[in-house]
């Protein structure tokens, strides 16, 4: 989008006065530390952040440094009543921007702002992609909360992510499940279907989910009694134990489990028995 705002002169059409040139082309630079000291500038002033301004601030949300598309986001909040209403609508077009890097900062600037609508969530998803954890987390967080108001859009694409985005959106949207929506029986459904998922990642995410489900799936001991049992990875073997101090409830084989892992020769397992089985006590 910075290919169509001058530096120095008008920003998208709209004119910069002769104050802000200096700090727009820095704004628009090569230099992520001339970006950055740029952001710090306006951050340290006192006066809301003029159109022509935000507008460039705006193109910042696209950067490779995630420091400076967080700095960029953040000082948007602090666009002036005049330039609201232009910059809503230049991040709502950033959503559908050509690069992903600009359609993550558009949704992380709008959250930031307190909009959260349904046009996010295609951005929201291709964050939960993202290698940088922070960005997942943090589109994990917006998409939680865009879920409490348009759980209609929210839910249908995140039980979407399941079936078919990879390992780390499936494991991000059982994530948000867990925390969206522990009493809705779709949500249940995905949960228990992705304890068989090949990916690990994804596999301990619906454990953290299945023991969150409020009420809990008749079938969930089962499965972590399962898990247990088959699961090729020594990692979710131990969160399967430590899962049983909350479905394990009084089913027989759950404390045959219990008692199997608190003799096993994995530490591990120990540890989670002890903790399982302190949690059937005092609950």
């Amino acid at each position: 989008m910075s290919s169509s705002r001058e530096e120095g002169g008008s920003v998208g059409g709209h004119q910069a006065l002769p104050d802000d040139r200096g700090i727009i082309a820095a704004l628009h630079s090569a230099d992520t530390g001339a970006r950055c000291a740029a952001l710090e500038q306006l951050a340290a002033e006192s006066h809301p952040l003029r159109e022509a301004v935000a507008l460039a601030v705006v193109d910042c949300l696209g950067a490779s440094s995630r420091a400076l598309q967080r700095r960029a986001a953040d000082l948007l909040r602090s666009a002036g009543a005049s330039a609201q209403p232009c910059v809503m609508a230049c991040l709502r077009e950033s959503l559908r921007a050509a690069d992903r890097r600009l359609r993550w900062g558009a949704a992380l600037a709008l959250g930031r702002i307190g909009i959260l609508e349904p046009a996010m969530v295609p951005a929201l998803l291709e964050a939960f992609a993202e290698p940088d954890g922070d960005c997942r987390w943090a589109a994990a967080a917006l998409m939680v909360a865009c879920g409490r108001d348009h759980a209609g859009a929210v839910l249908p694409a995140l039980l979407g992510a399941l079936g078919t985005g990879g390992p780390e959106q499936r494991k991000m949207a059982c994530y948000v499940l867990r925390d969206l929506a522990p009493s809705a029986p779709e949500a249940a459904r995905a949960l228990v279907s992705a304890m068989r998922d090949p990916d690990v990642g994804v596999r301990l995410a619906a454990l953290s989910g299945l023991c969150r489900l409020d009420p809990l799936p008749e079938t969930a001991c089962e499965i972590v009694l399962e898990r247990l049992r088959d699961d090729p990875d020594p990692g979710l073997r131990r969160a399967a134990v430590g899962a049983l101090g909350r479905v394990g409830r009084g089913v027989a084989a759950a404390q045959e489990a219990l008692a199997a892992a608190a003799a096993s020769e994995d530490a591990g397992l120990r540890r989670a028995a002890a903790r399982a089985r302190r949690r059937l006590e005092t609950a």
